[in-house]
């Protein structure tokens, strides 16, 4: 246990919110031989706390009333039962039973569970880890940069971010989650970046904000190897790039992350008018403007009954999400429809 605690004691931890790229960059660092990385553990996202699907409060939890340092025996019993319910990511029967042992004498700190989650995933995956640091990737755990920099105090956090226009067309075609509240969800969440980084000064060295639309740049990455303190002069930025997708389908070869993603492949070169209408209202509604700009042009246009149609379509859809949560965020909706502002309060 001691020998792992030292290997991994500078993990680099990926974040950011979903669909803004967090997968392709973990594949691309994860293609240098100095790291490895496995399928999203979602540890301190829904490990520690049961999960039910489909509300508000459980597609973003804020945090946890209470994540301890250590676990007792039952809490240990209920980690792995969560585990259980998850099934890209695992700890091997055999190190189950030298943790249950181990337990006995002395509470399991948490970051040896990670740790131990990391290892014998990547080793059912077949995914080579002699010499190598972990890659953690959840994008939610930009929620819990506390108890990363508590558990790890040498880690190293990329936070990506993208444009919210992008986020939320992809975000609906890839999961069919309502276009209006994943803007106000992605501002909420880089609204919170904000006021962490500005009330931590001190973790400021250890967090590098990383921009998807630069990602394929080779300044950029050689700026996010230099900041992992990774020799970035001899590094083949496009044969990295290249690898990245071999690497990709090595980590999710059993998720159904793959899936996803050759849906969104399939469809990429498609023009369809209904999503140039989904991303013009997108991105009105990251601007702020009222949305009565949608439907102002020179000319009688046919197409404005459709865009308000989607329009209602997605306020609709957004209603019945967090209808499901309570009805005061209902209420607040339907207030502040015209200011955009975020609902979701950190």
């Amino acid at each position: 246990m001691k020998e792992l605690i030292k290997k991994d004691e500078c993990p680099v931890f990926i974040a950011g919110y979903p669909r803004s790229g967090t997968t392709w960059l973990q594949s691309i660092i994860s293609s240098h031989p100095a790291y490895y990385s496995v399928p999203e553990t979602k540890f301190f996202q829904f490990l520690f706390n049961k999960h039910t699907q489909w509300t508000f409060r459980d597609k973003w939890p804020i945090k946890p009333k209470y994540i301890p340092c250590n676990l007792n025996n039952k809490q240990l019993m209920a980690f792995f039962e969560n585990l259980d319910q998850y099934p890209d990511v695992y700890i091997k029967p055999e190190t189950r039973r030298i943790l249950l042992f181990m337990v006995k004498d002395q509470p399991i700190p948490i970051k040896i569970l990670l740790e131990y989650i990391m290892k014998d995933t990547a080793e059912i995956l077949n995914i080579n880890t002699n010499g190598k640091q972990w890659i953690e990737k959840t994008p939610r755990h930009i929620f819990f940069l506390d108890y990363i920099f508590r558990l790890w105090p040498k880690a190293k956090v990329l936070y990506i971010k993208r444009n919210i226009a992008d986020i939320a067309l992809s975000e609906y075609k890839t999961f069919k989650y309502p276009l209006i509240l994943t803007i106000w969800e992605a501002q909420a969440v880089e609204q919170f970046f904000n006021k962490f980084i500005i009330r931590n000064e001190k973790y400021k060295d250890k967090v590098m904000v990383v921009y998807y639309e630069n990602l394929q740049e080779e300044v950029t990455l050689q700026s996010i190897f230099k900041f992992l303190s990774v020799d970035h002069k001899i590094i083949n930025i496009k044969q990295l790039i290249n690898k990245s997708k071999e690497t990709f389908s090595i980590i999710y070869s059993s998720s159904d992350m793959s899936n996803h993603q050759k849906k969104m492949t399939t469809n990429s070169n498609d023009k369809y008018i209904h999503d140039r209408y989904l991303y013009e209202i997108a991105e009105l509604v990251t601007s702020g403007k009222p949305l009565f700009n949608l439907f102002i042009k020179k000319k009688s246009d046919i197409n404005k009954i459709n865009k308000f149609y989607i329009m209602i379509h997605h306020y609709y859809k957004t209603i019945f999400f967090l209808s499901k949560v309570k009805l005061k965020s209902v209420i607040i909706l339907l207030f502040r429809s015209f200011k955009f502002k975020p609902i979701v309060r950190f």
